[in-house]
């Protein structure tokens, strides 16, 4: 009996240091695909870093752009009712020598 609970304690040993290989293993694939996603999201990270730059740089660009807009329609918009009143004095003063 000695010997049969000695086989199947070496058996059982066997089985367990053969289930630590298989955890190690597992354990590595495991801290392999950390690794990798890690990376992934640290790239994702830098990528999305760099879009809000670039869409913070266009709002401003977009806000320069129509600050200069309205600036340049200013002077129109003063000249068009001016524009407007010339042309109806110089209709009246036709309408006259007529």
């Amino acid at each position: 009996m000695k010997l049969t609970g000695t086989i199947v304690s070496a058996l059982l040993l066997a089985f367990a240091a053969a289930g630590c290989d298989a955890s190690k293993a597992e354990l590595e694939k495991t801290k392999l695909e950390l690794h990798q996603v890690t990376a992934d999201r640290d790239s994702l990270k830098s990528q999305l870093e760099t879009a809000d730059s670039k869409i913070n740089s266009c709002q401003s660009e977009v806000i320069a752009l129509k600050a200069a807009a309205a600036k340049a329609a200013e002077p129109k918009a003063a000249e068009k009712p001016a524009t407007k009143a010339a042309k109806k004095k110089t209709a009246s003063k036709h309408h006259r020598r007529h």
